[in-house]
């Protein structure tokens, strides 16, 4: 069974809200906690010294993926610490900016994520409708230049 390391800088019951829609997407994705996914919890209590050992112990467990909240500096010490388990991380912040990752279009290494901050993000996502734009016009166009390729007359 798959393990998903979940780490986080705050306590449960602060995370608990977040927890209900990780939880969901999880399921939404086909995924059940204890059925087909199984998730090892680490809370550093807010206190940013326990994050590097809180890390070790998920890479020692070498499980599949890590996700972060709650601190841009959990996603920091992941990065530090694996360069090969896929980390995803949350944010409130400009994740170029907090040195997560090398652009926002093609993140590079092994960290994604999910920023709050829309103005960092824009870029990206005026980017992904330029290409959707570009790619419906040719679709368009394939699909009309393919609708001349066969002989309607014959």
């Amino acid at each position: 069974m798959p393990v998903i390391g979940f780490l986080s800088i705050r306590s449960p019951g602060t995370d608990a809200q977040f927890l209900v829609s990780f939880r969901q997407g999880l399921s939404d994705s086909g995924f059940v906690e204890g059925q087909n996914i199984a998730v090892e919890y680490r809370y550093a209590e807010g206190q940013i010294d326990r994050l590097p050992s809180l890390v070790a112990d998920l890479v020692r467990r070498q499980v599949a993926i890590i996700v972060t909240t709650g601190s841009v500096q959990g996603a920091l010490t992941a990065k530090t610490a694996t360069n090969t388990i896929p980390i995803v991380f949350t944010t409130g912040g400009d994740p170029l900016r907090e040195g997560l990752v090398h652009s926002l279009n093609r993140p590079g290494g092994n960290l994604t994520g999910v920023t709050t901050s829309f103005s960092e993000a824009a870029p990206v996502v005026n980017s992904l409708s330029t290409l959707f734009r570009q790619r419906c016009k040719l679709t368009a166009i394939e699909r009309h230049a393919k609708a001349f390729e066969f002989p309607i007359f014959t």
